[in-house]
């Protein structure tokens, strides 16, 4: 894992979902605007660039964005293949040294599941389609999250398991709490073509999946309109211990570390074992996402005076009410 400089304004690369959402959505100590703010990520400035020797692939597993545990999205990584003819476009922000150490470690925590910090140059795109191969790098050494590098269970390793055909499928059946793992392939296939940029793999798998999503029927269940989930809560050992044993009258915010999603008071969440990535439980909220990050990590009777609440209700002391919640 690469280090930063507290000097130095810090450069990171995004190939995949920062390209269009480089939002932070778990802690609050973010919501600060020095320069351009987009739901909550500080940079100073971007530039569309380009990494060398690199494929954009759907290899990696996502088990807490675009799919679960028992049904694992496709997202993409970066396959290194040491060829300068093989480029990966995307966005390069320009982070300051001031907001880059606490933006990255919250970044860690959005790249879960098998991503880790590395290093590349990254080349800046000046005209439409034109590559200049004897170039250096606008930026000689820019951070990237990369998948796969541990070779882990997380990695798509089996070639059967990376034929289009097979991506397609997993793609187009799969959701999560952050949606249809669909609707992430789109996305990046659209901002790719906003860019004005290419890639070969995206455009076919966008539509393999377009060609298998179009022949869906809706079906009684997606006519009645069912409770979606609209989000997730990660929570620590302690809250772990307490819902789990089902002694505890609800989550306190104190167990809290961190959310996913955006959602109103009253909607249905899953919450999550951080250390685990284990669904521990499923219940309607007694907060939005927004009052969640302004009271998590806080004792219970913090929450009145945070939120300017002007009467007391034991039903404000959780975050979601054991008897608003299933254990799954």
């Amino acid at each position: 894992m690469c280090q930063t400089d507290t000097n130095i304004n810090v450069f990171l690369f995004a190939y995949g979902s920062l390209i269009w959402r480089p939002g932070l959505f778990f802690f609050s100590t973010l919501i600060r605007c020095i320069s351009y703010n987009i739901e909550g990520f500080n940079f100073l400035y971007k530039f569309t660039g380009y990494v060398r020797g690199y494929q954009r692939r759907f290899y990696q597993k996502c088990r807490f964005h675009r799919g679960t545990n028992e049904q694992p999205g496709r997202v993409v990584t970066l396959i290194q293949t040491n060829d300068p003819q093989d480029v990966v476009y995307g966005v390069c922000y320009c982070i300051s040294a001031h907001d880059s150490i606490e933006i990255l470690k919250q970044l860690d925590f959005r790249e879960q599941g098998g991503y880790v910090r590395m290093q590349c140059g990254v080349h800046k795109q000046e005209d439409e389609g034109q590559i200049m191969f004897m170039e250096e790098p606008f930026v000689n050494k820019a951070i990237v999250y990369v998948g796969g590098i541990k070779q882990d269970d997380d990695f798509v390793a089996e070639q059967e398991e990376r034929h289009l055909d097979r991506l397609a499928t997993v793609i187009a059946s799969s959701k999560g709490p952050s949606g249809l793992n669909r609707d992430y392939l789109f996305n990046l296939a659209t901002h790719l073509r906003q860019l004005k940029v290419g890639d070969d793999h995206v455009f076919a798998l966008e539509s393999r999946v377009r060609e298998l999503v179009a022949h869906e029927e809706p079906t009684p269940q997606k006519q009645q309109l069912p409770i979606t989930l609209k989000g997730t809560i990660y929570i620590d050992n302690g809250a772990v211990a307490a819902v789990s044993s089902g002694k505890a009258l609800g989550l306190y915010p104190v167990g809290v570390v961190g959310l996913d999603g955006s959602f109103s008071k009253g909607e249905l969440v899953q919450l999550v074992d951080y250390l685990n990535k284990r669904v521990v439980s499923k219940g309607f909220t007694n907060y939005s996402s927004d009052e969640i990050l302004k009271i998590k990590g806080k004792h219970s009777k913090r929450i009145k005076e945070v939120l300017n609440f002007q009467d007391d209700c034991e039903e404000q002391c959780y975050v979601v009410s054991k008897r608003n919640m299933i254990l799954v």
